[in-house]
C-alpha cells in the first residue's frame, strides 16, 4: 500500500470516514508523518488513533473533497467524501461492490441494514463519475447510474440480501463494534 500511495505523490494525511474503522489509521499516519483527518462529529475515532488528529467540517483540507456526515443507525456515524471537480465519490460502508453487499446481478449494493431505508439523504443530488468504496472494487463506468440503481433496488433486494449475506454482515458489524 505504501508503494502505491507514494507513486501518487506525497501522502498528505489519512482520512477516516466511519466511526468504527480506525484500524490502521494511526500507524499509517505516523509512518508518513501526517495527521489523521476526521469529520468533526466522529468522536469515537479520535480516541482510538495514536497520531495527531485534525478535525474537518465541510471539506478535507485543500483536497476539494466535500464531506457529508450522517448517523444511519444509533451509534454509527459515517461520512462520504465527494469531489465535484472530478466527480469522485468515496463511500466507506453504506455502499459496496463486494459480494456480501450485492444480490443477484447488482453491480453495486447498499449495506444490509440500510436497504430498508436507503441513504438518499446522504447521497442524493450527487452525480459521481467514479465511485470508491471501503468494500469492493470501484465503479468507473456509468457511476451515477450505478448509484441511482443501487438506491432504487435497495428495498426490494432486502429479503434476498438478508438471506444470502445477513449472518456475514451481522458478524462484521459486531466485530467492528468490538474493535
Amino acid at each position: 500500500m505504501d508503494e502505491l500511495a507514494t507513486e501518487l505523490g506525497d501522502v498528505a494525511g489519512v482520512v477516516v470516514l466511519s466511526n468504527y474503522h480506525a484500524r490502521d489509521a494511526g500507524r499509517i499516519a505516523r509512518r508518513h508523518d501526517v495527521p489523521v483527518y476526521l469529520p468533526a462529529s466522529m468522536t469515537r475515532v479520535g480516541e482510538r488513533v495514536a497520531a495527531p488528529v485534525e478535525r474537518c467540517a465541510a471539506t478535507l483540507g485543500d483536497s476539494g473533497f466535500r464531506v457529508r456526515t450522517r448517523t444511519p443507525l444509533p451509534g454509527w456515524r459515517e461520512a462520504v467524501a465527494y469531489r465535484p471537480a472530478d466527480g469522485t465519490l468515496y463511500v466507506p460502508d453504506l455502499l459496496g461492490t463486494a459480494p456480501v453487499y450485492r444480490v443477484g446481478d447488482e453491480r453495486l449494493g447498499v449495506y444490509l441494514l440500510r436497504r430498508p431505508v436507503p441513504p438518499r439523504d446522504l447521497l442524493g443530488g450527487l452525480e459521481p463519475e467514479r465511485l470508491l468504496f471501503g468494500h469492493g472494487r470501484g465503479v468507473f463506468e456509468d457511476a451515477a447510474d450505478a448509484l441511482s440503481g443501487a438506491l432504487d433496488r435497495a428495498r426490494t433486494g432486502f429479503p434476498r440480501a438478508l438471506l444470502t449475506s445477513g449472518p456475514t454482515q451481522i458478524r462484521a458489524l459486531v466485530g467492528a463494534i468490538r474493535e
